[in-house]
């Protein structure tokens, strides 16, 4: 039983590590403030003729694009003192399918924590009928 509950725990630790990481991920991808600075700090205003609230603009509606939050993500920007518009055809047509893997990550990662609460659930339910529900726990997810 011990090995069962121990088993629990690996199963358990490493779906937690992995919906950690993907939570980490998407913490980072919904900073804007972070996309700002490096935009500003790196000159991409001055290298791509875009001003730089324009590029945080066109990040947030794509963000928010692969979130859901948004249908599209059509936007016009101003290059170079022209009205264009941010993304092409191709890059359209492009994020329909990393909106669709974006949305998979999501739900994989929702499982996985998921998955990671239930099984260290199980591996205490287990440990204590078994009677040693900690040290094989710490042990598993060590």
């Amino acid at each position: 039983m011990r090995f069962c509950v121990k088993l629990l725990a690996v199963l358990a630790s490493l779906a937690l590590l992995v919906g950690m990481l993907f939570s980490a991920l998407q913490i980072l991808v919904n900073d804007m403030d972070y996309f700002y600075r490096w935009y500003d700090k790196s000159g991409l205003e001055r290298r791509i003729g875009i001003p730089t609230e324009d590029i945080v603009r066109a990040m947030d509606a794509l963000v928010d694009y692969m979130e859901g939050r948004r249908d599209s993500i059509d936007l016009d920007v101003e290059e170079n003192g022209r009205t264009v518009s941010m993304y092409n055809d191709r890059e359209r047509a492009h994020m329909v399918d990393v909106r669709a893997l974006y949305q998979l990550w999501r739900a994989v990662r929702n499982a996985c924590l998921i998955l990671s609460a239930a099984l260290f659930a199980g591996a205490i339910i287990l440990g204590k009928r078994t009677g040693a529900a900690l040290k094989p726990i710490a042990a598993g997810y060590l």
